[in-house]
């Protein structure tokens, strides 16, 4: 069965080899590679191009579109029924495609497929995030935040461009999978598949536009939660609501509301106490994901985390 990997780039010139490396090491083999630059203005269309594959090819823009519209164009040119998404800075673990594959032959209702992912920081994996196997899961944790991995995930290309693809804007994954999550199945296979790069000198900004963008976003499915998502501790989501993406001093009052209930619940007691913080430091808290953080120290030496280290290492020297 083949697949078209869809990868959209933009200035992505440090990136851009290491990204498509691990696409072309994979141990499914049976793909072809669709890169789209969106009108980059460093070398990355040039390192590109010295790669020799068989299997990429190469769409060059003139200028910048936008990756919403990109990506439309990717699904409309693609060869191939399903899709794999990846991003011209992140890292597929070399088995991603047979495990997906794997999955899916295993689970043929799923329609949107992706994983557990590592972050990497710089050189260094900082911590792992956990996702929901099964749809129900995914599909109720949509009103705080998507568990789907854009950028390491595989659908059904028929069906999201039956329901129109995707908007030209800031989340355009979070808006598709909102947009679609009372007509496809979703899914995530319980293993790392693939390591997504934060950069350090961009976390805050990008945290900012995307909490911004994430609040006015979900507005319309907060007007019914009970309607949208079956959900009836209103209170306790439109606290969370506010604490990652509005105003903390209107996530507390939300809490408040709790009453007693937070103190049995030590994640929303977490959350309710670093409201009292400044602004500064309330951003700086949110940023560190410390609850990942300290799952990833405590689980460190496991034999998964560490051969992923290992992997990590040793993909790094080989594409440096």
């Amino acid at each position: 069965m083949g697949i078209s990997v869809l990868l959209p780039t933009y200035n992505n010139s440090k990136y851009i080899y290491q990204s498509v490396c691990s696409i072309l090491n994979q141990t499914y083999k049976d793909f072809e590679l669709l890169i789209i630059d969106d009108g980059s203005s460093d070398n990355t269309v040039q390192i590109i191009k010295s790669i020799k594959d068989s299997r990429i090819r190469l769409i060059c823009h003139e200028k910048n579109l936008g990756l919403g519209e990109t990506l439309n164009q990717g699904l409309q040119i693609s060869g191939y029924p399903l899709v794999a998404r990846m991003d011209g800075d992140d890292i597929s673990m070399p088995d991603r495609f047979k495990c997906q594959l794997e999955y899916l032959r295993i689970h043929p209702d799923v329609d949107v497929l992706s994983s557990k992912y590592a972050v990497l920081i710089g050189n260094k994996i900082r911590y792992v995030v956990n996702t929901s196997e099964h749809h129900d899961k995914i599909r109720e944790k949509l009103v705080l935040h998507s568990e789907i991995n854009h950028s390491g995930l595989i659908y059904k290309k028929d069906i999201i461009l039956k329901y129109g693809g995707y908007k030209n804007i800031y989340i355009e994954d979070y808006e598709l999978w909102l947009r679609l999550k009372d007509k496809i199945v979703f899914g995530n296979v319980q293993k790392v598949l693939l390591i997504k790069r934060y950069h350090d000198n961009a976390i805050s900004q990008q945290l900012e536009n995307k909490n911004r963008s994430a609040y006015v976003l979900t507005e319309q499915y907060y007007n019914n939660l009970e309607h949208e998502f079956g959900l009836k501790n209103i209170n306790v989501y439109k606290g969370w609501r506010e604490y990652f993406y509005g105003d903390k001093k209107t996530a507390r009052f939300y809490f408040n509301k709790l009453n007693l209930r937070i103190l049995i619940n030590p994640r929303i007691l977490s959350a309710y106490l670093t409201t009292f913080l400044s602004e500064k430091n309330f951003k700086a808290f949110k940023e560190l994901r410390l609850r990942l953080r300290i799952n990833y120290a405590l689980k460190f030496f496991r034999k998964e985390f560490t051969n992923l280290r290992n992997f990590l290492k040793d993909f790094l020297n080989q594409s440096a």
